[in-house]
């Protein structure tokens, strides 16, 4: 004989896994006289069968459960008051600029995200490269090519602001394509932007700069003649002309990868280089 609460567990489980098939199958779920705490486990539940990326969008503080529940949370701030906007990511004014928010915002900020992690992992290892292949000149001395605070600048001065301009204001479609052709929007749920294969690209192009901008200024200062008088280089000196490769072509590398250029990120890119220079200068 079954335990009777065996039972009602089983009962329990294949009820929700009917409700869970028919729930798939519809364009649409209204749920009527629903309770905060049963908003929140219908989105609780569907987070565990399915692992999706949920979106909960609410205008009152019935929703603020369901809202804080999912992984992205909506507000809309109207005559139900403001808790749901206070309680979300997202405030919104009326429910059809949910529409711009996925199709427009969430594209651009998708691509963003994936430029800008794969570009931070591909200017550090461009660099952080060259001392590895320093190690088989210097004799595993633990000597640096070029003096600190020049390195420390790198992510601080050199290349910070195309990374800013880049996670801000780079727009790889227009917003009247984005929203005449909503299909765009599967680019990010097929993660067209963001994959194995994307960022195994990247970090060849790193190894293979890293190699050329440390082995081709190498041998372009194989002779090692600084002027008529017949002056040498020394360790820094070869250093800094490999730097200045690095942080040249880094920049260009993020020029060539926005989709917009503007006023700001023209600007942005400009500065960094005047900064290496002036810092160089000083």
């Amino acid at each position: 004989f079954r335990n009777p609460v065996e039972e009602e567990d089983m009962l329990t489980v294949r009820l929700r896994e009917a409700f869970l098939d028919l729930a798939v199958e519809c364009v649409s779920v209204i749920g009527c006289r629903v309770s905060p705490a049963q908003k929140a486990q219908m989105v609780r539940f569907v987070q565990a069968h399915l692992d999706p990326v949920s979106l909960a969008i609410g205008d009152g503080a019935n929703d603020v459960d369901m809202i804080r529940e999912a992984n992205i949370g909506i507000g809309i701030s109207g005559e139900e008051g403001g808790q749901a906007a206070l309680a979300a990511d997202y405030a919104l004014a009326q429910f059809r600029f949910l529409l711009p928010l996925l199709l427009v915002h969430g594209h651009w900020c998708y691509h963003r995200i994936s430029t800008l992690i794969f570009y931070c992992f591909y200017k550090n290892m461009a660099l952080t490269l060259i001392p590895f292949w320093f190690v088989f000149f210097n004799g595993f001395s633990g000597q640096t090519f070029v003096e600190r605070w020049t390195i420390a600048m790198y992510n601080t001065l050199f290349t910070a602001l195309p990374i800013i301009t880049m996670g801000l204001y780079d727009q790889v479609l227009r917003r009247t394509s984005l929203l005449q052709y909503p299909k765009l929007y599967y680019r990010g749920q097929d993660n067209k932007y963001f994959d194995g294969w994307a960022f195994a690209s990247w970090v060849a192009s790193a190894v293979f700069h890293s190699i050329v901008f440390f082995f081709f200024v190498e041998a372009a200062l194989a002779h090692n003649v600084h002027g008529p008088d017949g002056r040498v280089f020394g360790l820094f000196s070869n250093g800094v002309h490999i730097f200045t490769a690095v942080v040249i072509a880094v920049n260009l590398k993020a020029a060539l990868e926005l989709s917009t250029w503007n006023i700001v990120t023209v600007s942005a890119l400009a500065a960094s280089l005047v900064l290496y220079f002036g810092w160089l200068v000083g």
